[in-house]
């Protein structure tokens, strides 16, 4: 029973001290807010001073006239012009050439074609076809343009489905 008077009293301390703490931390941000106020009022008081000694200068003291500003400023936005230009068109040229697939031959069309249906063949009389050589047969499928391509897919899945080949697409 005394450990439990004991363990009160020492509760009781420690959480007067941390009162006691926390009562300190909230002076001080009072403190900090106060002299974050003061140093917004003193900054705003120096640059309205500051704004009111502000002045052009002149062409009389070696300033640059406002026509020869004009002048410098057309011919940056006419340099600048001309990069964009520039840019664009290097931009819509390189679009153009990647969109653009190279038209196989006939022949390498053939080729291909004959290539994937002795493949097909090959793996529909074993039955069977592995990850890798699927892979293989999808590589051979993708040189085909899209016409022969939709075909030759197709031809796999329904293989596939049908169970006369057994294997993961």
């Amino acid at each position: 029973m005394k450990w439990l008077y004991g363990l009160c009293a020492f509760q009781t301390l420690l959480l007067g001290g941390v009162s006691l703490q926390v009562a300190g931390f909230d002076v001080r941000t009072d403190e900090i807010a106060d002299m974050a106020r003061e140093a917004k009022h003193a900054a705003a008081q120096s640059a309205n001073t500051a704004s009111d000694d502000w002045s052009w200068p002149s062409s009389s003291t070696g300033g640059a006239s406002a026509e020869e500003i004009r002048l410098i400023v057309q011919e940056e936005i006419a340099a600048l012009e001309t990069n964009i230009r520039a840019s664009a068109s290097a931009q819509y040229a390189a679009q153009t050439t990647r969109a653009v697939k190279p038209r196989l031959e006939q022949k390498e069309i053939e080729r291909l074609e004959a290539s994937y249906q002795n493949d097909l063949s090959y793996y529909r009389s074993r039955g069977a076809i592995t990850d890798k050589e699927m892979a293989s047969l999808q590589m051979t499928i993708a040189k085909l343009p899209q016409t022969e391509r939709r075909a030759a897919l197709s031809q796999l899945a329904r293989a596939l489905a049908s169970g006369e080949i057994d294997g993961r697409m």
